[in-house]
């Protein structure tokens, strides 16, 4: 038992050692991932882009995964869900990424204390938190196109009815 802990132990001081060794390095990430990662950093928070930035490396990897047709529903989502925080199709790979290697090590750790079910809590975590904060901003959006959507459409109405054209009564309202 003690052998064990002895190199569990050693393996976590490798994989801190190797950790501070990747941050440190020059990582090249393909042009679109750094296009996303730079232009999502402007409307993101700082846990947000620091999970982003942990993920990054492995978002292409998530991506082939989960296959094209399944990245084109995801796309579709997120852009339903108005592209809360940035979030891009990118980011939400490399989220789903860290969640997944955060729920799997936190599973781990609680299989080995024999708490099953809290196991079976970690692993939904690491599968489902990445779709509940997707989720959340789609009902929201929908909330706010639903409350805001009849007063829009009345004074659009009204602009119409006095003389102006569409376009420029469209116009008129955005301003409002």
């Amino acid at each position: 038992m003690e052998l064990l802990l002895a190199l569990v132990v050693g393996l976590s001081v490798f994989g801190v050692f190797k950790g501070i060794r990747m941050y440190r390095a020059e990582a090249t990430l393909p042009g679109d991932l750094a296009l996303a990662l730079e232009v999502g950093s402007t409307r993101t928070t700082a846990v947000g882009s620091g999970i982003d930035r942990l993920g990054m490396r492995w978002a292409p990897l998530v991506l082939r995964l989960m296959g094209p047709k399944k990245v084109n529903e995801k796309r579709r989502k997120i852009d339903m869900a108005g592209n809360p925080g940035g979030l891009t199709i990118d980011r939400y790979a490399a989220r789903r990424a860290v969640y997944s290697a955060l729920g799997g090590f936190a599973a781990f750790a609680m299989l080995s204390s024999g708490k099953v079910l809290m196991s079976l809590f970690m692993i939904a975590f690491g599968l489902f938190w990445g779709e509940v904060g997707i989720w959340a901003a789609v009902r929201k959006r929908r909330d706010d196109i639903d409350r805001t959507l009849p007063d829009f459409l009345d004074v659009l109405a009204v602009v119409v009815s006095a003389g102006l054209g569409f376009r420029q009564a469209l116009d008129r309202v955005a301003e409002k």
